[in-house]
């Protein structure tokens, strides 16, 4: 038997939204202005903070 499935998406305002989004866009603004070789390693800061304890998407 197959099931049907439906998706319902809401926006759910975060306390610290603010402060990440603006974070992401100063870390994207920084990856455009470097040369390529530095983009992997600010890749992998990017990672390695989204994986830090206590920080959910």
């Amino acid at each position: 038997m197959k099931r049907q499935w439906s998706l319902n998406r809401q926006f759910v305002e975060q306390d610290d939204g603010q402060r990440r989004w603006d974070s992401a866009y100063q870390l994207l603004l920084q990856m455009a202005a470097v040369p390529k070789e530095d983009t992997a390693r600010l890749q992998a800061e990017v990672v390695s903070d989204v994986k830090s304890p206590g920080v959910s998407l």
